[in-house]
């Protein structure tokens, strides 16, 4: 027996076989789902920004960026935290399906797929996200987590989680809790969770003047959750935003700041990995710092392959981290600290769209538009710090301690 019509739940799906696609869309249709058809993975994106869906189904093998590339990049935006990801393909086997299960996707359906089957698992992951949905986690304002966090209000979503303003009843002081809603099959996972729980082992060791400060960690029944200070404030990306391009004494010191931060990381073997406008805070305190951390890696772990890089934002990632045959290190971090500069100095992307998919498109042709025809009235040495910074080859760009000293002696000579 056919479950009830649905009730106009809205479906993105991208697959290149225009058999697939009439199927699909016709069986979808006929269940009362709005379907929008997308070419490919880059256009599901696009199509996702302008209007976010109730559920998506990506094609494992689609050309350009594959369903597993889609579904990394959903999961980082906040727009598509906890929308159902379900994974067509012909794919049979086990490793191709535990690849993607371990890329966020919610469940896999084989091709040729029987019409029944497709329906249903469609409808569980709508049934769970309207759930989840409900739930709010459990963590509506006034309630207490893991018996110590008493929830105000959120604050921000991510790829599997959500960010709370709470109070510590501990330490009776505001927090920031990062709680991690995981699947069951990353719960289950003891490769994963080791992995969470030795980053926040080793983020909670971080202790630097511009770099948030990691509290505690831990997990409370299926959850597991990361407590950091609580900054008021705004990011440099909503401060350039609102106010345009910065002043060139601003641009110093706040490349300075995260540039010490960026040092203060490599002496400990760690990078951030995602140096960009959006995770540089400018309190109301008036300092400066870096945050969102969860792309850190220790520098002994393996560097990033072209999926999980695409993860973050092209325009301000260096050439190498989309080439899986070249090193990422702390020289990757300098690029896009230069990148951030550069956004902060001119208020312009150095490299201009409006989606992952114009950006990419330009990202290998052309060159960022020089400082001096954004900004005519930049000073000289601080031109030539930025573009050594964004070389194109990172054996071309200046160590990061070489960097801070670079803008501490400019900020020193603006006073």
């Amino acid at each position: 027996m056919w479950p009830e019509k649905a009730t106009m739940a809205s479906i993105l799906f991208a697959d290149d076989d225009p058999k697939i696609q009439m199927l699909l869309r016709s069986v979808l249709e006929e269940r009362g789902y709005e379907v929008r058809m997308c070419a490919d993975g880059m256009d599901l994106l696009d199509a996702f920004t302008e209007r976010p869906a109730d559920a998506v189904l990506l094609d494992v093998t689609m050309p350009g960026m594959t369903g597993l590339e889609v579904c990394r990049e959903l999961r980082r935006r906040p727009d598509a935290f906890d929308v159902p990801i379900l994974m067509v393909s012909g794919l049979h086997g086990e490793e191709g399906i535990t690849e993607c299960l371990s890329s966020g996707a919610d469940d896999y359906i084989v091709k040729p797929f029987r019409v029944s089957e497709l329906l249903a698992k469609v409808g569980v992951a709508l049934q769970k996200r309207r759930a989840r949905l409900s739930l709010d986690y459990g963590l509506r304002p006034g309630a207490l987590f893991a018996g110590r966090f008493q929830v105000v209000r959120p604050i921000g979503a991510g790829g599997f989680s959500m960010v709370f303003l709470a109070q510590d009843m501990g330490r009776e002081e505001d927090v920031a809790l990062k709680v991690f809603n995981l699947s069951p099959s990353q719960r289950s996972n003891t490769a994963y969770i080791s992995s969470l729980l030795r980053e926040a082992y080793e983020l909670s060791k971080i202790d630097f003047r511009s770099i948030v400060r990691f509290l505690d960690f831990g997990h409370s029944g299926v959850f597991y959750y990361v407590v950091m200070e609580y900054l008021e404030g705004r990011t440099l990306e909503e401060v350039v935003e609102e106010r345009g391009p910065m002043e060139e004494r601003e641009v110093v010191v706040i490349g300075h700041e995260i540039g010490a931060a960026i040092d203060y990381l490599d002496d400990v073997n760690m990078m951030h990995r995602d140096v960009k406008p959006s995770n540089v805070m400018l309190t109301s305190e008036g300092e400066v710092k870096l945050v969102d951390f969860g792309l850190a890696k220790n520098m002994t772990e393996l560097t990033l392959s072209v999926p999980d890089e695409i993860q973050v934002t092209p325009a301000f990632t260096s050439p190498e981290s989309f080439d899986p045959d070249r090193t990422v290190d702390v020289s990757s971090d300098v690029y896009s600290l230069g990148a951030t500069m550069y956004y902060a100095a001119t208020g312009e992307l150095p490299f201009p769209g409006n989606s992952l998919k114009e950006i990419m498109a330009v990202r290998f042709r052309i060159k960022p538009k020089p400082l001096r025809e954004l900004k005519p009235n930049i000073s000289e040495q601080l031109v030539t710090l930025i573009e050594a910074m964004m070389a194109e080859e990172s054996s071309e760009r200046p160590e990061i301690n070489t960097v801070v000293q670079c803008l501490a002696a400019l900020a020193e000579e603006d006073e």
